[in-house]
């Protein structure tokens, strides 16, 4: 029996799904925000910055600073 691509991706997705739900369960209630914000705010920030360096022609691989990448071409 051969799994079509939609069974496939069924159990990353929900996994991804309940990462996101627990991640926006917990909530900074003084703050109106949760950790989901953080997260998503974070990858916005990098790809926002990337786009920055690329534009300008920045010689500067932020994912590889910001992960720990030892990969110096």
């Amino acid at each position: 029996m051969t799994a079509s691509l939609a069974d496939s991706l069924y159990f990353p997705a929900q996994i991804l799904a309940s990462v996101f739900s627990a991640l926006d369960s917990v909530k900074f209630s003084d703050y109106n925000f949760s950790l989901l914000d953080i997260f998503l705010g974070f990858i916005f920030l990098v790809l926002t910055l990337e786009f920055i360096f690329y534009m300008f022609d920045v010689d500067i691989d932020l994912w590889s600073y910001v992960f720990g990448d030892e990969d110096d071409d």
